[in-house]
């Protein structure tokens, strides 16, 4: 790696700290991908093995979900948004627990670090 390249990835890197979080759920959602993927793509996939998971045992316990979504008048993708506020808590939690242990980087710093 070239000095050139390592002072751009370097701006590269200053310009995303001083980003803000948005505030919006799909923001906060693009945000995490885009600054931490490497975390929030292994997230999203426990996320949805969990819900699967749990979908599938309710279904084999005998329970007819589209009869019940019916009687409650809801349509069929009401738990899109709950499949999204799951897997923020997951890459959340996965945050906090980095941060903690002072392991927590942007893929930028990753790339960086690897190229040097």
């Amino acid at each position: 790696m070239t000095e050139e390249q390592k002072r751009e990835k370097k701006e590269k890197i200053e310009e995303m700290k001083e980003e803000e979080e948005p505030k919006s759920l799909f923001g906060k959602i693009k945000y995490y991908l885009k600054r931490y993927w490497y975390i929030a793509v292994p997230a999203h996939i426990a996320s949805s093995v969990l819900w699967l998971g749990s979908l599938y045992a309710v279904v084999k316990c005998g329970v007819d979900v589209v009869a019940f979504l019916r009687f409650i008048h809801t349509p069929a993708l009401v738990a899109t948004p709950f499949r999204y506020m799951t897997t923020l808590v997951f890459i959340q939690a996965a945050f906090w627990t980095l941060r903690r242990m002072g392991k927590l980087q942007t893929a930028r710093e990753v790339e960086f670090k690897v190229g040097v």
